[in-house]
């Protein structure tokens, strides 16, 4: 029987909101879609409008599910933004959000008629604690992100023992079922494949898991293995390689709730940890014939495109990724294209295109991240359209925004110390700072043109 079709599908869309931009993400969307919810448990439903195709038949699961929709984006909003205040708020969303889980987890009584619900409500709670935990790490509090992390963990190993047992007696009723119907040839299905009918459901519950546990494998395998032990003390099972199968499994699920975030981390994995700009082009490509519109993906497409020479096409994605962010929520997240697109036209040249798109970036951004060195790079523009007062502005503003131990800030405070203590930038400087911008975009062709034009002309 399609997935479609089945009385108890799993909407898988209520999860994917925060990627399909051709789904509004807004707050007051979430909100109606959690109102819409019925107050009884019913075999099936459908709304009148909107993304769903269908709920189990359980409706506090159902609403916890939007409630951990909701607190991801308040996240993504707070990790984009790197303001307290949207740190306070995302944090709260997901305890409120990792509480209701827990309840839905316990509700063994209510879950009689779907097998796996506790299970899918361990794993929520399990990615709401995670998911803090990241914040918490990423805003400096490192012993509650580390105390989240462990708690996070626990559920998740709740979620995996609860998923075990559902499929431990399926697998039973099924063996029973097909004795009793070799007995008599007139005995009815089993009832899990007719009046319940988990099967579908049960995969979903799985797609979850699979991303839940992957990420621990994959990313608490990064640790260095002279202190794995202590990870092994506390319970975690920090293990890499399976990991990352864990991880392409849940992302290889068309209709997996997790499978876009889980697409998500094997790209980053693929462009950032393994340096393979082609496995990771492959893995964007097929997720944006999956999500088209998808602001995060193409967002990670253009990193991607840049990393791999292709300039253009890169501007293309991050100019789509930012169109695509329309929802207000994911202001941050255009201001993030916003920059890449000026850092596009700086690798090419177009001094005074990149230096309009990064000095907007630069007066509405109000984190930490990017600041010192897109103003070093505006500082170079200013140089190659002999501004040269302005690019003294901007070097004071780089070493104002300069992050310690970022390898980049510290690049582009050495650099700034050097304009400004010698002076406007030559001829042959300006060249060599042309070519740099290309080479950093990996375009060996231009920075080659520019090598050869510095080499037929005097040095001065």
């Amino acid at each position: 029987m399609q997935e479609e079709t089945h009385p108890f599908v799993l909407a898988v869309d209520d999860a994917w909101l925060i990627y399909d931009a051709q789904v509004s993400t807004s707050s007051d969307r979430l909100r109606a879609l959690r109102e819409a919810v019925p107050d009884a448990p019913s075999a099936s439903y459908s709304p009148d409008s909107g993304p769903a195709a269908g709920w189990p038949q359980i409706p506090d699961l159902a609403r916890t599910r939007i409630d951990c929709v909701s607190a991801e984006l308040q996240w993504t909003v707070a990790m984009l933004s790197e303001q307290r205040a949207d740190a306070d708020a995302a944090l709260e969303a997901l305890r409120t959000a990792r509480h209701a889980a827990q309840e839905a987890a316990g509700g063994q009584a209510r879950h009689a008629g779907l097998a796996g619900a506790s299970a899918e409500a361990s794993f929520l709670a399990a990615d709401t604690e995670l998911f803090a935990a990241l914040l918490l790490f990423r805003t400096g509090h490192v012993l509650r992100g580390g105390r989240a992390l462990v708690r996070a963990w626990s559920l998740a190993k709740q979620g995996l023992a609860h998923l075990e047992r559902t499929q431990a007696s399926l697998a039973a009723a099924r063996s029973s079922a097909a004795r009793a119907q070799t007995a008599t040839a007139t005995s009815p299905d089993p009832p899990f494949e007719t009046t319940v009918s988990p099967g579908s459901y049960l995969a979903s519950v799985r797609n979850r898991a699979l991303l839940t546990r992957g990420f621990f494998r994959f990313f608490l395998g990064l640790v260095p293995r002279a202190f794995a032990w202590l990870l092994r003390l506390v319970g975690f099972d920090p293990a890499r390689a399976p990991g990352k199968a864990d991880l392409l499994a849940c992302a290889g699920e068309a209709r997996g709730p997790r499978a876009p975030l889980a697409g998500l981390l094997v790209l980053w994995i693929a462009a950032f940890f393994d340096d393979d700009p082609h496995a990771a082009e492959n893995i964007a490509s097929t997720w944006e014939t999956r999500l088209p519109n998808s602001p995060f993906f193409l967002y990670l497409y253009g990193y991607v495109l840049r990393q791999c020479g292709r300039n253009e096409e890169s501007f293309s994605r991050f100019e789509r990724a930012a169109n695509a962010a329309h929802d207000p929520s994911m202001e941050h997240l255009r201001l993030a294209c916003e920059y890449e697109m000026g850092w596009c036209r700086f690798a090419a040249g177009e001094w005074e295109d990149a230096l309009a798109r990064l000095s907007a970036f630069l007066q509405r951004f109000g984190g930490k991240s990017y600041r010192a060195y897109a103003a070093y790079q505006a500082a170079i523009c200013c140089e190659m359209l002999d501004r040269h007062e302005d690019a003294l502005w901007y070097c004071e503003q780089v070493l104002k925004w300069k992050r310690d131990h970022y390898s980049y800030d510290t690049f582009a405070a050495r650099k700034a110390i050097e304009l400004r203590d010698n002076g406007a930038l030559c001829a042959t400087k300006k060249a060599l700072a042309a070519a740099q911008a290309h080479m950093d975009a990996r375009d060996g062709a231009r920075m080659l043109r520019a090598l050869a034009e510095l080499d037929s002309r005097p040095l001065d």
